[in-house]
């Protein structure tokens, strides 16, 4: 397996989605962008906020499972071949949604990054 390490950051686009009839409140991410930054499915991660004066930033990082006892851990669902990560709610909207319509996803070998997207403004 290419590792992403090896190479610049792969990067994403994606549009929030709607959760629960709630607009722009849910970001999904699948497929081989996760696995290559080694979020395969039953793996755990937490996710820490690292917001600064430019806007929020999430961190989805990569743990081991003697690391979830002291956090409240996530976990990656789908396949093998096709990782998922599904995150909803209320902080999506707040954090996210109200800036606009889509996020940069930066993918690192054992971590996600999310922010807003730059031309968020205008979604």
């Amino acid at each position: 397996m290419t590792r992403v390490d090896q190479f610049e950051p792969a990067h994403l686009r994606a549009k929030l989605g709607t959760a629960k009839g709630a607009e722009r409140s849910r970001i999904w991410i699948e497929g081989k962008r996760l696995a290559d930054a080694g979020f395969t499915a039953g793996r755990y991660y937490l996710r820490t906020d690292l917001g600064n004066e430019r806007g929020p930033v999430w961190r989805l990082e990569l743990v081991g499972e003697e690391d979830v006892v002291t956090e409240m851990p996530r976990t990656v669902s789908g396949r093998r071949d096709k990782p998922i990560i599904d995150i909803t709610g209320r902080d999506v909207f707040e954090a996210f949604g109200r800036l606009g319509t889509h996020v940069d996803v930066w993918f690192y070998d054992g971590a996600i990054e999310i922010q807003p997207a730059e031309d968020a403004a205008h979604g």
